[in-house]
């Protein structure tokens, strides 16, 4: 069988390693850690289940998405309103970014 990603081998409960020789072991170690960052993060991103809740009654009862704005504003709520929340999440945000990505200005 063959597989395309890391990913791929993830979600099969395969391990990499023992796996697939023709793929490049730094590219399979490299998605792996991406793998385990998105687990990480979908853990994470638990938090945004008010959000959630929120957009389905909102769709369940006017069959309609709610504004985009309100949905962000909900966002930018949970993370303030997390419990244990940095009191100035986004400022420390903008920093880390700044530090962390190149690619945009913040």
């Amino acid at each position: 069988m063959t597989y395309k990603s890391a990913l791929d081998y993830y979600l099969l409960g395969k391990n990499p390693s023992k796996t697939a020789k023709s793929i490049n072991e730094y590219t399979i170690n490299e998605e792996l850690s991406q793998v385990n960052q998105l687990i990480e993060g979908i853990k994470i991103e638990h938090e945004h289940k008010p959000t959630y809740d929120f957009i389905a009654k909102i769709l369940a009862d006017t069959g309609k998405l709610p504004d985009p704005e309100l949905v962000y504003k909900h966002i930018a709520e949970d993370h303030l309103h997390d419990e244990g929340a940095d009191k100035l999440y986004y400022t420390h945000l903008v920093e880390m970014l700044k530090k962390y990505s190149h690619e945009k200005d913040y």
